[in-house]
């Protein structure tokens, strides 16, 4: 018995019976799988298949049986496979990865304590900066990954060029007062109600007026942007200074920990904000970087991934992301 015959079965079963598929995806020949398959039934004795003519229509009870068995030899052999290629990275690798400081400090750090266990031996590196300082630290391959907000991608059309980018989690800003706030109350019922006052916010890292500030333009409003930051925490302290209000993602808010600020959602006047996960066309990617990938893009695991990767290469939507 061969390792190659077992996988022959497998694919012929998980390919609808097919033996063109199953050849395809073993990267055989037709006649080659169709002989694995005789020299296993040969070594058994028995049919594994069910046959009309020349065609495979269905598993004999004996093929029912031993399908379970295949699963999990094959399962094994792959299992020990991975823990080779991790053994293999774990001697030379280094995960950069590259995001904004919101996302680093409220959404990126409950992903790396399981990143730390499945790879124990390979250090990782965040690198924080604005949207335009870590897609251009992934276009000169300084950083494995990027990973970034944009309530639209029109901005960066220049700076995804080369880049392959998958759609991961949303949010949206709110705002926070002190409760001696004017604001506090009732919240507030328009935009307008927010351009009355002082606003801190986060820095652009494109030319151009930030996602609130071009909203309230839109609405022909001016806000007043006193201070622009990187850190939401050092928003949330200015107003708790009086200094204005503090408009943040709403990851960003602890109800626990920020109880002494009045929070409100902006959403009925700004829309989502998408993150966006993104490494460069050329990279290689490896089993620790699959395994980021899925950690942060809700179903994207390998296979998933490569078939993005290839509709990208054949000239698709990137956009086009179906799981």
């Amino acid at each position: 018995m061969k390792l190659r015959q077992l996988q022959c079965v497998w694919a012929v079963v998980h390919n609808g019976y097919n033996v063109t598929a199953a050849s395809e995806a073993l990267h055989m020949s037709q006649p080659a799988v169709s002989k694995q398959i005789k020299m296993f039934e040969d070594m058994l004795g028995m049919q594994v298949f069910k046959r009309n003519s020349k065609s495979f229509t269905g598993l004999t009870p004996l093929g029912d049986a031993l399908m379970p068995e295949i699963d999990r030899v094959l399962l094994g052999i792959e299992n020990i496979r991975q823990l080779g290629l991790r053994s293999q990275e774990e001697r030379f690798s280094q995960l950069h990865i590259a995001t904004t400081n919101t996302l680093a400090h409220y959404r990126l750090s409950s992903t790396m304590p399981y990143m730390q266990r499945a790879y124990p031996n390979i250090p990782l590196n965040i690198m924080e900066g604005t949207n335009s300082q870590i897609l251009e630290w992934v276009q000169n391959q300084e950083a494995d990954f990027a990973w970034f907000s944009a309530l639209s991608l029109a901005p960066y059309a220049g700076e995804l060029r080369q880049l392959i980018y998958l759609p991961a989690m949303s949010w949206n800003l709110v705002l926070v007062v002190p409760k001696n706030h004017p604001l506090a109350a009732k919240g507030p019922q328009s935009l307008a109600d927010v351009a009355k006052y002082p606003l801190i916010t986060y820095v652009t890292s494109h030319k151009g007026s930030s996602g609130l500030a071009s909203v309230m333009a839109e609405a022909g409003l001016q806000p007043r942007i006193i201070v622009t930051a990187r850190s939401a925490d050092m928003m949330k302290s200015y107003a708790r200074r009086g200094m204005g209000v503090a408009v943040i993602a709403d990851m960003a808010y602890d109800h626990e920990l920020d109880k002494d600020l009045i929070m409100y959602p902006l959403s009925p006047w700004v829309g989502q904000f998408q993150t966006y996960l993104t490494w460069h066309e050329t990279k290689r990617l490896r089993a620790v970087h699959y395994d980021f990938i899925e950690q942060i893009v809700p179903d994207a695991d390998k296979n998933a991934v490569q078939s993005h990767i290839r509709r990208i290469q054949i000239g698709k939507d990137p956009e086009g992301w179906v799981i």
